[in-house]
């Protein structure tokens, strides 16, 4: 429940530091981000609520300064696999989403009790609007040449689709395998395409000389396994 929210402790010590200095001080304290002096991210949206109520141009701007900064930091990390043009739209979507929560309400909520776990919310809700939004595109670019593109072959989609259905492949593949099966097999995303607007490289982030090598052991397992006793 919304009035059962507060702000945590070290959200709680950060604000009483901070309203304890003068307006550089401030201005200074908020544009910290690394290190044991870097305000959380959860008083940067106190003091940006704290701005509409009480108009200050350049305390709002640091703070916001401050919020760029650290979203881009964390989308760098956390979506190391897109690139830098993909990571620059996922950042400004997710500060476009964090200031209109801001603008919605003056007081605490879930932003200001825990910033990067909704951040991580919002991230994956982004992540799969633009996969979806690249996996139409990319199918429709891709056309007549999906078999080719795709790199996948009938007899090696069915040996996996046999496998699936017959629960065996964590009994021959390793769990890493087992996890590349689907994108590899399954999707409708090449493993690397210049005409599509996603591809399996930019979306695990793994190279696509150890994808190919990959789906090739995969294969070779699989018929190893078939040859040894049936999948049926």
């Amino acid at each position: 429940m919304a009035d059962a929210q507060y702000h945590p402790a070290h959200v709680d010590r950060a604000l009483a530091r901070i309203d304890a200095i003068d307006d550089d001080g401030l201005l200074a304290a908020v544009s910290v981000i690394r290190g044991p002096d870097a305000v959380p991210p959860e008083v940067h949206v106190r003091l940006l609520r704290r701005c509409r109520v009480e108009a200050n141009r350049r305390l709002e701007g640091a703070v916001l300064r401050a919020l760029v900064k650290r979203v881009d930091r964390w989308v760098t990390r956390k979506f190391a696999g897109l690139s830098p043009a993909d990571q620059e739209e996922m950042s400004q979507e997710l500060l476009a989403h964090v200031v209109k929560a801001v603008a919605r309400t003056t007081a605490i909520d879930w932003w200001e009790c825990r910033f990067f776990f909704n951040l991580r919310k919002a991230a994956a809700s982004q992540y799969e609007k633009t996969y979806d939004e690249g996996l139409r595109s990319a199918t429709a670019d891709i056309g007549d040449q999906a078999e080719e593109l795709h790199d996948e072959g009938a007899l090696a989609k069915e040996l996996v689709e046999d496998a699936v259905r017959n629960a065996r492949l964590v009994e021959v593949l390793d769990p890493d395998e087992v996890a590349l099966v689907h994108p590899l097999f399954l999707s409708t995303l090449p493993i690397s395409s210049k005409k599509a607007k996603l591809d399996l490289v930019r979306y695990l982030g793994i190279p696509e000389g150890t994808l190919a090598e990959k789906k090739a052991t995969i294969v070779k397992k699989l018929k190893a396994a078939l040859e040894q006793e049936s999948l049926s």
